[in-house]
């Protein structure tokens, strides 16, 4: 597989120097879409959203120990300074790792939830395990609608209001996600050709009906493959 990106280098993109197959080719260009808001998200002091990769979709929980504002930045030509997080703030299960951060980030932090008839207390705990719990299947369309392996959700609702639409990036580049301690270079670049090639290659053509005639004259046969010419057969000798 030959991946094509002008902004940057992914993680995995090195496997290519082992040998590369030019009939499958990944453009991996970045595009922002809307859809519908979905069921999902994480209620906590963090932020929760999904990546889709190959046809799998990955819960990930973003807990940040600091403030944007306290964060190290970098500065690229035409942007500006850019904020790129911690790749080690990034959780895909609901293991003491990410309990301990985000404890360690916002304290033993409880909330309460309104049940229709009283308050009940929700700890952070349960709120983490039922986040990594649930995975919304109406994100798994995304990969045969668009034509991409990769997207990534930037929450369940869009940023213009509770009721907007969901904001997705389709293409993103995964090593800003720490999506390498998931998945390793090589796995990741065979399972992006596999899907390429396979669950989003070509259509398959609808055969075309062929008649008797044209069938013999593919074989390479004609009217005197199974009988000789009048002109040319040998007369019978008279006994």
């Amino acid at each position: 597989m030959r991946i094509v990106d002008k902004r940057d280098k992914d993680y995995y993109d090195g496997v290519q120097r082992n040998g590369q197959d030019l009939t499958c080719v990944y453009i991996r260009k970045s595009k922002n879409i809307e859809i519908p808001k979905f069921d999902g998200g994480f209620a906590g002091r963090a932020k929760g959203f999904y990546i889709g990769f190959c046809g799998e979709i990955y819960p990930v929980l973003h807990i940040e120990p600091k403030r944007h504002s306290e964060l190290e930045q970098q500065f690229e030509f035409g942007r500006g300074h850019v904020y790129y997080p911690n790749t080690d703030d990034f959780y895909y299960s609901a293991d003491e790792k990410c309990f301990d951060a985000y404890k360690k980030a916002w304290g033993d932090y409880r909330r309460t939830k309104w049940t229709g008839i009283k308050y009940v207390e929700i700890d952070a705990d349960k709120d983490i395990k039922d986040f990594f719990a649930h995975k919304p299947d109406s994100l798994n369309g995304l990969f045969r609608d668009h034509s991409v392996p990769i997207f990534v959700t930037e929450n369940c609702r869009g940023s213009k209001g509770w009721d907007s639409d969901a904001d997705v990036e389709l293409n993103p580049l995964l090593k800003y996600y720490g999506f390498q301690r998931v998945v390793d270079p090589f796995s990741c670049f065979q399972r992006i050709h596999g899907f390429m090639s396979g669950v989003l290659g070509p259509e398959q053509k609808p055969i075309p009906e062929i008649d008797d005639l044209t069938k013999i004259d593919l074989h390479g046969m004609d009217k005197f493959s199974f009988r000789s010419d009048k002109g040319t057969r040998p007369k019978r000798k008279k006994k």
